[in-house]
């Protein structure tokens, strides 16, 4: 479906002996491609016209809100939280837009939030050029990579609580090989489907 320039298209992915299913919505004019990566129990739908999503097509990216699971697996503790598997699914999700004939070539950048940000960064340790940009929103990931301690990532940017600062600061201290950008912003501007300082900080550092 085409909507005053915009092209949105329900996809069926086939993913190792299964399918997911997503909603691509992309601009005519396309520098780009993001994976909204919410984790569990954030399904396509609800993910798909947020403020978040609006913002990145007005700044030229087409962006792919997508379900890992099934809903069924979403009832499985063991689906949700296993990175192998849905860090697998997300790998084959990326090759099959590299595949696709209208993201083709297109650049691939993730925005990981809450466990879709430890599955997003699962995914880059095993194939580090998947990705051309991520934004992670998840209060351990920082902890998860000084323990993985010299890896390489893409540029990545995390995004912390203010209140955190101070504590984040103290604990990358003589971690220079940690080359992750740092965001703070106010507890109350976390969400995705309004307009604030999260949404704009995650569209600032995409751009």
């Amino acid at each position: 479906m085409i909507d005053g320039g915009l092209k949105i298209v329900n996809l069926r992915i086939p993913v190792l002996k299964s399918y997911m299913y997503g909603v691509l919505a992309k601009p005519s004019s396309c520098k780009g491609v993001v994976i909204l990566c919410m984790g569990s129990r954030v399904n396509r739908h609800k993910i798909h016209n947020t403020y978040l999503q609006k913002r990145l097509i007005e700044s030229g990216y087409a962006c792919l809100s997508m379900d890992l699971l099934s809903p069924i697996e979403e009832e499985c503790y063991d689906k949700r939280f296993n990175l192998g598997l849905n860090s697998d699914r997300l790998l084959s999700v990326v090759q099959w837009l590299r595949d696709f004939e209208i993201t083709e070539g297109l650049p691939i950048s993730i925005v990981g939030l809450d466990n879709g940000a430890l599955i997003a960064l699962e995914a880059s340790l095993k194939s580090e050029n998947a990705f051309l940009n991520m934004v992670f929103r998840n209060e351990d990931i920082l902890d998860i990579v000084i323990e993985k301690g010299d890896i390489k990532l893409p540029k990545a940017m995390a995004i912390f609580n203010l209140d955190r600062e101070s504590e984040i600061i103290l604990k990358l201290e003589g971690k220079e090989k940690i080359n992750i950008s740092l965001t703070f912003i106010p507890e109350t501007t976390t969400s995705f489907e309004e307009d604030n300082s999260f949404v704009e900080e995650i569209v600032q550092f995409l751009s």
